[in-house]
């Protein structure tokens, strides 16, 4: 996040971003419960479009992430085209597997060999908590896949074979996180 503590105006950001619109947020969490407050605001003027405070038990973590991006969405639909018809809501996920997928997701970006171990066993935790949470078996195969050949020789833990065979198992639940993650690059390269 570059541009977290810039001092840079909201108007010269957006701009050297390409875009017209930026999203302003804050998170907070409290034991098992989680605020996020959100505006979206139109750069060039610098003004305020729309803005929402949300606040949810940990476990709806994915149906209010679906929730603030449909609201966001809906705002510039509103302009663009009023009859688009929003997905239905996201499913509860366990807390804790879903905290146990973004420590894994950080290690994992890391890229060195001790880090993908982490995060093997943060995806393998999450998985264990939630069968059902496709995106933790998504980053577990990515983290195989980014481990070396020799370190998954010489590890206990499953090769890139082995991987395979996780994912046909669940090759549903892997196929509707996939799908999710075209979605959102796709919408973003466009």
């Amino acid at each position: 996040m570059p541009y977290k503590r810039s001092l840079k105006s909201l108007p010269a950001v957006a701009q050297e971003l390409g875009v017209d619109a930026v999203v302003e947020g804050s998170v907070s969490r409290s034991d098992q419960k989680v605020r996020i407050t959100a505006q979206l605001i139109h750069a060039p003027e610098d003004r305020h479009l729309w803005s929402g405070r949300y606040e949810r038990d940990l476990r709806d973590i994915l149906q209010l992430q679906a929730e603030i991006v449909q609201s966001i969405a809906g705002q510039i639909h509103k302009l663009v085209d009023p009859d688009h018809v929003f997905p239905e809501r996201a499913r509860q996920v366990h807390p804790q597997a879903y905290e146990a997928c973004l420590k894994g997701t950080f290690f994992q970006s890391k890229m060195t060999p001790v880090e993908l171990e982490k995060s093997v066993g943060f995806f393998n935790q999450a998985i264990e908590l939630d069968p059902a949470y496709a995106q933790a078996f998504g980053e577990l195969s990515r983290s195989y896949f980014f481990r070396s050949p020799k370190q998954s020789r010489n590890s206990k833990r499953p090769s890139l074979f082995q991987t395979d065979r996780i994912i046909r198992r669940n090759w549903g639940v892997v196929m509707r996180w996939q799908a999710r993650k075209r979605r959102r690059y796709t919408s973003s390269t466009n």
